[in-house]
């Protein structure tokens, strides 16, 4: 039929290999690490990436609105304690 087999990324990346020699037993150690994306499709990928940028967006504007939350507290203490150094 005319399906398009959908194309994942790969799970593990090969970061590098090399002989091993000097043990008992010679053998290849390969190094890999989890791909961002393993076993995700192009349509996966795109919605993941827009859904993590929201997230930092969101994450960004909280640690803003708490900054200035902070910023408020430390103006009433400063004014709160000259009203009463002026007493």
């Amino acid at each position: 039929t005319g399906e398009e087999e959908l194309e994942t990324y790969p799970t593990f990346e090969l970061v590098g290999y090399d002989d091993v020699d000097l043990v008992i037993v010679p053998h290849i150690a390969g190094v890999v690490k989890k791909t961002k994306f393993a076993g995700l499709t192009e349509t996966e990928i795109k919605n993941k990436s827009a859904n993590d940028e929201k997230e930092r967006i969101a994450d960004l504007s909280i640690s803003a609105f708490e900054r200035g939350i902070k910023k408020r507290r430390k103006k009433k203490k400063k004014k709160g304690m000259q009203a009463e150094e002026e007493a």
